[in-house]
This record gives structure tokens, C-alpha cells and sequence, in this order.
């Protein structure tokens, strides 16, 4: 059996290369570049173990990485992970065509691969809740008058105002809070949101519900669990879920959903790519074009 090729300095060249321009631009985060350069070293692993099949030959050409793009189509990996190899490596063949190592001809084969797989997948509905939806889910928990039902409808009516991930939303500290000009500000970065909408309901479980799940002075965060603690992601989740099935919304509903809805929102009202990318907090605009062209339906 002939022993697989080690991945050489020069594919790590081009990798670390191509990251790190990536990086500087700005526009990336750092999940991000980890996801772009595992795929990247997963392109380059097949790439190795092609070349040892065929006698230690290397040839980088599109019919290689669509050879890959194949494979990886075949394996059973969700759409939305063959949607970001193919992003990843069409803009990694475009980096390669700017220093000389791939035709553009190569590269447009590349982004071309697969367009009828392309068009599915920007043509999927994005789900999210219809102004019905919405009035039933908080006619449903406005009815039930508890510190529980207080605490999520706030939450919910953040969600969906500002269209904030999970992760930043659990991150939230009292002090990030300014009710009083109805914004906080949220991560490393303070980026600022308004919670207008919100502002009234923070209100009431801030001053009269918050402390039934806990009176410790020391808890710093915004919204906590019956465990008197910080709220975790799968938290947030569950509250989301069985607020959905008591108002009865025939598709399950999740804080995704709920970004989403807030994303719709956004481009009916005709914000620019730019401006929802800002609203949202997306790091990369690549993933706020990507999600713009599924709300409109815009194939790629």
C-alpha cells in the first residue's frame, strides 16, 4: 500500500497566506477563518491523497477541487456546509488566480460547479414568524402573568428587535443595559442597539420579576434562569420552543427563527446589505449577502 504524501510546506504557505489576508481585511471573524482554514486542510488532504493514487503527480486545477467539492456533495453533509466549502474555495481559487496559479478560466469553472445544487439551495425558505405568528405567541405569554412569562417575553421581543445571536444575547450584563435612552451595548466591541420596543417590558421584569430568580447582588447578568445564574444557549432554546408550541405556530420556532424574522423585517423595509450587516452584528458581509439573496429568493 503506497503511503499518502505529506501535506508540504507550500500548501501550508498558500493556506496560512490566504488566512492571513482574510484576517487583515476585517471582515472576518475568528470562527470564521477556523472554519475557512479547516476546509482549506480538508481540500488539501484530499488533494495529497489524490496525488499519492496517482504516483505522487500534482496538478491544483479546477477539475481537482470540483473532484472535492463532489466527494464532500456525496459524503451526506448538510447543505450549508457544501454552501461554504464551494464559497471557501471559489474565493481561495480566485487568491490563487491573482498570483498566478490558476487560469481564470479555472475559476469560473470553479464557482460555476454545480449551479442547478447552487440555485436549491439559495431558493430554500428562510423561516421565520408572520405578524399572525407574532401576535399569537405574545398574546400567549402576555396571558400568563409570571415572573417566567415576564422574563421571556422580554427576551423574545430582544430577539426580535435586534436580531441578536444567542450567544450575544446570554452575554449581556445589567450594566450593558441603558433603559432610560432604550439601548445596551453588546461585546468586546459595544456595538450599539435600540430596544425601544423592548424598553417597557425590561422595565417590568428588571423591577418587579428578576428577583424571584435571584437577589444576589453579584449576579451580573441581564437575564438569568430559575437556577438563579446566567440563562445558557440551550436555555434560551427550550423558553423559545415551548412558547411556540403553547401559542399553537405550526412550524417549530427557535432564536434562529427569530433572527430570521428580525432579517426580513430589515430588507422589506429596504435596509441596504450594508446596514443589516451593521444591525445584526455579522462580522463577515459575505454571510449577510448570503442571507439577504434567501430572503429574496435571489438565485446565486
Amino acid at each position: 500500500m503506497a503511503s499518502l504524501v505529506r501535506v508540504s510546506i507550500t500548501d501550508m504557505d498558500y493556506i496560512n497566506t490566504y488566512i492571513n489576508a482574510l484576517d487583515n481585511s476585517g471582515d472576518y471573524s475568528k470562527n470564521t477563518l477556523h472554519a475557512y482554514t479547516s476546509d482549506l486542510k480538508r481540500f488539501f488532504n484530499f488533494f495529497e491523497k489524490r496525488a499519492s493514487q496517482e504516483g505522487g503527480k500534482r496538478t491544483l486545477n479546477s477539475k481537482l477541487i470540483k473532484d472535492f467539492l463532489e466527494h464532500e456533495n456525496k459524503s451526506g453533509l448538510s447543505a450549508s456546509t457544501i454552501h461554504r466549502r464551494k464559497v471557501v474555495l471559489g474565493q481561495f481559487a480566485q487568491f490563487l488566480e491573482s498570483i498566478g496559479e490558476l487560469p481564470p478560466d479555472d475559476v469560473l469553472d470553479i464557482l460555476n460547479w454545480n449551479h442547478k445544487l447552487w440555485k436549491k439551495i439559495y431558493e430554500r425558505d428562510i423561516h421565520h414568524l408572520s405578524d399572525d405568528d407574532l401576535n399569537k405567541l405574545f398574546a400567549v405569554i402576555n396571558a400568563e402573568e409570571s415572573s417566567k412569562a415576564v422574563r421571556d417575553a422580554s427576551l423574545i421581543s430582544m430577539l426580535l428587535e435586534t436580531g441578536l445571536s444567542i450567544g450575544k444575547l446570554i452575554s449581556i450584563d445589567l450594566s450593558d443595559l441603558d433603559l432610560e435612552k432604550a439601548r445596551i451595548l453588546v461585546g468586546s466591541e459595544e456595538r450599539t442597539y435600540s430596544i425601544e420596543k423592548s424598553a417597557e417590558l425590561l422595565h417590568k421584569y428588571l423591577t418587579v420579576w428578576r428577583k424571584e430568580y435571584t437577589q444576589a447582588s453579584n449576579e451580573e447578568a441581564l437575564f438569568v434562569s430559575q437556577m438563579g445564574g446566567r440563562i445558557s444557549r440551550q436555555g434560551v432554546w427550550q423558553l423559545v420552543k415551548e412558547w411556540g408550541e403553547k401559542a399553537e405556530i405550526k412550524a417549530p420556532i427557535s432564536p434562529r427563527v427569530l433572527r430570521n424574522t428580525r432579517a426580513k423585517k430589515l430588507v422589506e423595509s429596504g435596509e441596504t446589505t450594508e446596514e443589516i450587516q451593521k444591525k445584526l452584528g455579522h462580522t463577515n458581509r459575505h454571510s449577510t449577502r448570503s442571507l439577504v439573496r434567501k430572503i429574496n429568493r435571489i438565485a446565486f
